[in-house]
């Protein structure tokens, strides 16, 4: 199970592996975020412009906003 942490007012997303959510899990950082939504059985993360910058299966993820 990953875990995806979104913190809109930085715009940061962190992708952990899961089940738990610590420094040495993540998978990858990204910066500029300005959603996270449910698309198709995916979310998706996306940046300035409508600019998807990841897309991860929903049944594997859980998304916690901050």
């Amino acid at each position: 199970m990953q875990v995806i942490v979104f913190t809109k007012e930085t715009g940061k997303l962190v992708l952990h592996s899961g089940p738990y959510i610590i420094t040495t899990n993540h998978i990858i950082e990204l910066e500029g975020i300005i959603s996270v939504y449910y698309k198709e059985g995916f979310y998706e993360a996306s940046a300035a412009g409508g600019e998807i910058k990841l897309r991860v299966p929903i049944n594997h993820t859980n998304v916690i906003y901050q």
